[in-house]
């Protein structure tokens, strides 16, 4: 029986992120060398006002039961980390967003920086003076080789309200890549969509 269209895409794409993995070639040599900032880095008190949720996804390979739930933990904190830092910590309102997304290899962090609308709050940041989330959720796929986790999908949707001159509530929702580079879990490329809801 042939697996469902879903489950095959995404076995294509974890299948190449298994590939750049292993090969250690995720766009990051190609990348410029110049130092940069990291985005606002959330304090050792977290600043969500919600509880991420995370669920368990599509796992392609073979995954022992007790290396699951860690490994999710683990992608998923990567991305709400990201996700935080991008549109939900920081002081408001500014107008300097410039810094390196956390979590992200090189070449990812070069695209972002050349998506800052989209990336960050920057089309509003002078004109809001704060951010409050109210939804957050990640669901995360596993690609396995040898019984180990390479690389996964973290399906993100986060939902916030702002406040000041421009009130409005945003959704953010898609895709963020990952691949597990020297112990940590790396964004190497991401499809996310922003609106106004």
């Amino acid at each position: 029986m042939s697996s469902p269209p879903r489950t095959r895409r995404f076995a294509a794409v974890l299948t190449i992120a298994a590939v750049l993995a292993v090969a250690g070639c995720s766009g990051d040599e190609s990348a410029p060398s110049e130092p940069s900032e990291p985005l606002h880095e959330p304090s050792a008190a977290p600043t969500l006002q919600i509880e991420p949720v995370t669920e368990s996804g599509v796992i392609v390979g073979r995954l022992p039961r007790k290396d699951r739930a860690r490994v999710e933990q683990r992608v998923s904190r990567t991305a709400v980390r990201f996700l935080e830092a991008a549109y939900v910590a920081g002081e408001y309102p500014r107008s300097d967003f410039n810094g390196r997304p956390p979590g992200f290899t090189a070449g990812a962090a070069e695209a972002a920086r050349r998506q800052r609308s989209l990336l960050t709050n920057q089309r509003i940041g002078e004109r809001i003076d704060g951010v409050t989330p109210t939804l957050l959720r990640v669901k995360v796929d596993l690609l396995a080789v040898r019984k180990r986790a390479v690389a996964g999908t973290a399906h993100v949707q986060l939902g916030f309200r702002t406040t000041g001159k421009v009130e409005r509530r945003v959704r953010v929702q898609g895709e963020l890549r990952l691949t597990k580079r020297q112990g940590d879990w790396k964004i190497f490329a991401f499809d996310l969509t922003k609106g106004v809801r």
